[in-house]
């Protein structure tokens, strides 16, 4: 009786996200639009990370959801130290929920090796406090913390691909 349960409130919660996603691809221009206010507005700072969290944790959880977000800001905060470190006048970071976070610099380098570095700080400094995440989840013996380290450090790795957007498309360049 309980397996019959869980399988129609799955059913049920795949039905509401196909509802939601056929909404949103009716009035994308709408939410690209809202999306660009909030942007402008300077409150997605805060709107993009919890956006992103909620929607993290409702397919895998708060622990896990919680751990993503801060390996995804780490990352983002190894350019934004690199940056500040050579003068780029970097900007907060910015969420896209689902999809990650960039930070901008508002001065580009003054050549493209500094530019390779500042795209390179982000995949090193992530993927060393991946591994770290990874280390005490095992130290622990937690799930969520060893699979919020591999997937940091994975994400990492495939930010290292030699195509833009991506920071490898920055340092092949």
């Amino acid at each position: 009786m309980s397996v019959n349960k869980d399988s129609s409130k799955r059913k049920t919660l795949l039905g509401s996200l196909g509802i939601v996603g056929v909404l949103a691809l009716k009035f994308k221009f709408y939410l690209l639009a809202a999306w660009k206010a909030l942007l402008l507005f300077k409150i997605s700072w805060l709107f993009g990370p919890l956006l992103s969290l909620g929607l993290y944790a409702l397919f895998w959880g708060w622990p896990y959801a919680i751990a993503l977000i801060l390996l995804i800001f780490v990352h983002e905060m190894g350019h934004w130290m690199w940056m500040k470190a050579l003068g780029l006048n970097p900007k907060a970071p910015v969420f896209l929920p689902g999809i990650g976070a960039y930070v901008a610099m508002t001065k580009l380098p003054a050549d493209q090796a500094t530019h390779a570095w500042v795209a390179l700080a982000g995949p090193l400094v992530g993927g060393v406090f991946s591994v770290i995440a990874y280390w005490l989840g095992v130290k622990t013996m937690s799930g969520w913390l060893m699979a919020a380290g591999s997937m940091g450090f994975m994400l990492n790795l495939l930010q290292l691909i030699p195509a833009k957007p991506l920071d490898g498309g920055f340092v092949i360049r």
